[in-house]
């Protein structure tokens, strides 16, 4: 993908299975926050609308090779 600014980027987290993972932590490129664009398992789409109110905000912990 391109970006016009080439500091811009996108995080997907796909869950390819019917299992909610609860309290799943992921590295993400840097400290902010990051909102929920698209969530297949909102009930308008037969889910169990489990999400993440729209966002999370990043926390300073150190996972997976990220800061």
């Amino acid at each position: 993908r391109h970006a016009r600014d080439p500091n811009d980027f996108v995080v997907v987290i796909a869950n390819f299975t019917p299992v909610v993972r609860e309290g799943y932590r992921l590295g993400v490129p840097e400290l902010g926050y990051y909102r929920e664009l698209f969530n297949t398992d909102a009930a308008v789409y037969g889910g169990s609308n489990s999400g993440n109110a729209g966002g999370l905000m990043a926390e300073p912990v150190p996972w997976m090779g990220r800061p």
